[in-house]
């Protein structure tokens, strides 16, 4: 099986393969997350995305992990609901987590 990127182009299964095993195990800081958010003006949006979300338990959900959590995990179902929102895609989400990481 093969997986599609943003970009429309297709990724051989060992390469998809290993993204996913990354996104399944990549987490940064909070400071790391706002910091690399704030770098690329979008953490003023972050709050708005938050409230934006119609389901009260999804939001209240996000809230909490935005606010409270020690880590933030590339593949929780709160940070894939946000992006969007935010304007990024995937591979945009994936590189603000590995320039947050050298931070």
């Amino acid at each position: 099986m093969s997986w599609l990127n943003d970009a429309n182009v297709i990724l051989p299964k060992s390469e998809t393969e290993q993204l996913e095993r990354w996104r399944e195990s990549a987490f940064i800081t909070p400071r790391q997350a706002r910091l690399v958010l704030a770098k690329h003006g979008l953490l003023t949006g972050v709050a708005d995305a938050i409230a934006a979300i119609e389901d009260e338990q999804q939001r209240q959900v996000a809230e909490i992990e935005w606010e409270y959590a020690t880590t933030i995990e590339r593949s929780a179902p709160w940070v894939n609901v946000l992006y969007g929102s935010l304007g990024l895609s995937q591979e945009g989400v994936d590189e603000l987590f590995r320039e947050a990481a050298l931070l």
